[in-house]
């Protein structure tokens, strides 16, 4: 219902927006050997906001959720030749 006078522009609130985020970060590195190396990445976020409108049907949720993982391995076949191989999603 409106709370200002008038026809137009008589609605004022200010509804609680929500906003929650958490996230996450995990690496591990070996080394095989002295030419050998490879590390492993796995990453994820959640965040979800929330933010209410005045009106029915007004507004807007939105989940922004995420997941990464990342594999790489490195050879040094010698003093000018380096391979990478990498692999994520």
């Amino acid at each position: 219902a409106p709370n200002l006078p008038g026809t137009v522009l008589n609605l004022v609130g200010t509804p609680k927006t929500s906003d929650d985020f958490d996230q996450f970060h995990v690496r591990g590195d070996y080394t095989i050997s002295q030419n050998d190396s490879f590390f492993v990445r796995y990453s994820k976020s959640n965040w979800d906001l929330t933010e209410p409108g005045l009106q029915p049907f007004q507004g807007a949720f939105l989940p922004l959720n995420a997941h990464n993982a990342v594999f790489q391995e490195t050879h040094i076949f010698g003093p000018a030749t380096v391979n990478t191989f990498k692999l994520g999603f």
